[in-house]
């Protein structure tokens, strides 16, 4: 659409003053009586909000601007571009009809100049325009009915998403432009050019060349970091040229200025218009705001770095100046929105003090503010130490409770191991005492049978020496004289109790004398007797164990005619009494 044509909708006064009833009913004649509908801006915003009804106020503010736009297009609509309208008239002849011609009646003043053959087509084209607007409030109804019933947060978060990413753009142009505009500016350093102008007295520049690298070593340093961003002589504002002339050539000369900024701080002076000095400023986003630089430049920061987490080192970072105990890089900025991010939650901690202007030129308030800064220094590093004392007083108290508790455990452990060492020895214990029960009672069950076995055998004896006896004279006794084929032995218990018994001399050997004390407690049938499960016998005169031969008789044997022996219960049983 040509620029010099107007729209559509301000192509079309308001009647005339001369009939204006007369004009109106003849537009609502024209127009079908089942669609009216409005033609001002005004009569679709009112028409569209009552048949809303209880739509929510602001989707319908927040879709304004899409009106606008769709409006505007409508405008371009080929029906009423004005390289189009003269092809109408061939496809729209003007109406016989009266009604049609008073509708048809033009109403600009533009169209009674035209020549009367016009006249036809000019009311052709009106009735096309107002037909066409007709079209298009309607269609923006319809679009607005759309929108509004759409939440008003979804419109909400599209609109703040689309100013987002034009301001991530805008600033990334700008960190751009930053790295490929500015790499022809001179790369004289800031000391050779402060020499130059202003002498060699000054205090002493900080060698490095970035930003990062001053940060990290007053970190390190737990000093001050004086930050100076020059704004040169060729800048269009002569008052800020003045001030920073005045800082360079009166303020940085003073003695106790030079002796402070040397003795507690590290002096970082860069050029505001050099690369490095647009890349400081770019890590301190209130310094490269869009508000213009001469009311931000020349300009003197105190920062205090030490006053960061010591939980991240200084050398992991990339990039330095830190917010809330985070890395803050000039991307980070750009993708969190700049200039209120980089102090919201460390500015209290870091930054210090900012000079610009005027106040450069006022050497107390440079002073005041270099002491107080020394003195927040001071305190800071003070609070390091008592942090880095209570520390070290944690680790050694918490060594020593680790050793204790390591101590508690061995003995726990020593305790646990001695527990079950006499649990052992316990069950052990039971376990011997379980097996002897059972060991004895199956040697008193096998020494009542042996026992009984004895004395049956003796009894029988007896009757054989009674039949021999009774043929031979009754007058010969042969245990008042004395029977060469008996052995006598008197055995000594160990609990001193004497048992003594006569033996065949041929038939009883020395394993018969062995079983003839195991089973002497039933053989006699006297309890009291109490004979160990393992004993040898010991002739006292020889003190020799004797053997348990089965061959060997009693009268072949050193005991004949007769011996007293002693029964020893074995070392095993002693150890297990």
């Amino acid at each position: 659409m040509d620029s010099d044509s107007p729209p559509p909708n301000s192509s079309l006064p308001p009647p005339s003053s001369e009939s204006p009833p007369e004009n109106e009913s003849q537009t609502n004649n024209s127009s079908p009586p089942s669609q009216p509908m409005p033609t001002k801006e005004g009569d679709v915003e009112t028409t569209s909000q009552n048949q809303l009804g209880g739509t929510d106020t602001r989707a319908i503010d927040q879709v304004d601007v899409l009106i606008s736009s769709l409006r505007f297009v409508s405008s371009c609509h080929p029906c009423v571009s004005p390289t189009t309208l003269p092809q109408l008239k061939h496809r729209r002849p003007p109406s016989s009809h009266p009604s049609s011609q008073v509708e048809e009646e033009p109403t600009s003043s533009s169209s009674r100049a035209l020549p009367p053959h016009d006249e036809n087509n000019n009311r052709g084209r009106e009735v096309l325009i107002e037909r066409s607007d007709r079209e298009v409030s309607s269609r923006l109804q319809i679009c607005r009915r759309l929108l509004s019933s759409l939440p008003s947060s979804l419109l909400h978060v599209a609109a703040k998403i689309l100013h987002t990413i034009a301001r991530c753009i805008s600033r990334f142009l700008e960190l751009l432009s930053s790295f490929l505009l500015l790499r022809s500016t001179p790369k004289e350093s800031f000391h050779v050019f402060y020499e130059r102008l202003y002498g060699a007295k000054h205090p002493k520049f900080f060698g490095g060349v970035s930003f990062q690298q001053a940060f990290d070593e007053a970190r390190r340093e737990d000093l001050v970091l004086a930050v100076y961003l020059h704004y040169p002589n060729a800048c269009r504002n002569s008052s800020t040229s003045s001030h920073a002339d005045t800082f360079c050539s009166q303020v940085l000369k003073n003695e106790l200025i030079i002796d402070l900024l040397d003795e507690t701080c590290i002096f970082y002076a860069v050029d505001a218009l050099h690369l490095t000095g647009t890349l400081s400023r770019a890590f301190l986003p209130f310094l490269s705001s869009s508000s213009s630089s001469s009311s931000r430049l020349p300009s003197l920061l105190l920062l205090l770095p030490s006053a960061l987490d010591s939980s991240s080192s200084s050398s992991s970072s990339s990039s330095s100046l830190l917010s809330g105990g985070g890395v803050y890089t000039p991307h980070h900025r750009y993708a969190t929105g700049g200039v209120s991010h980089l102090f919201q939650e460390g500015r209290s901690r870091v930054f210090l003090r900012c000079l610009r202007g005027e106040d450069l030129a006022n050497e107390e308030l440079v002073i005041s503010s270099l002491l107080d800064g020394q003195k927040r220094a001071e305190e800071k590093k003070e609070e390091k130490m008592k942090k880095l004392l209570e520390n070290e007083q944690n680790r050694l108290l918490r060594e020593e409770q680790e050793r204790e508790f390591q101590e508690v455990m061995r003995q726990e452990t020593l305790k646990r191991d001695e527990e079950a060492r006499r649990l052992e020895r316990e069950e052990k214990r039971k376990k011997i005492e379980k097996e002897k029960k059972e060991t004895e009672k199956l040697r008193k069950k096998e020494r009542r049978e042996t026992a009984e076995k004895l004395r049956q055998q003796e009894k029988k004896e007896e009757e054989d020496v009674d039949l021999s006896s009774s043929s031979t004279s009754s007058s010969h006794d042969p245990a008042s004289h004395g029977n060469p084929q008996k052995t006598c032995i008197c055995l000594k218990l160990p609990d001193g109790r004497r048992v003594k018994k006569c033996f065949s001399s041929h038939k009883t050997s020395l394993q018969d004398l062995y079983t003839w004390a195991d089973c002497l407690s039933e053989y006699t049938q006297n309890e009291e007797i109490c004979i160990p499960l393992r004993f040898h016998l010991v002739a006292p005169p020889r003190n020799g164990a004797i053997s348990r031969d089965t061959k060997t008789t009693l009268g072949e044997s050193f005991l004949h005619p007769n011996s007293a022996v002693l029964l020893i219960p074995s070392e095993s049983e002693e150890e297990e009494d």
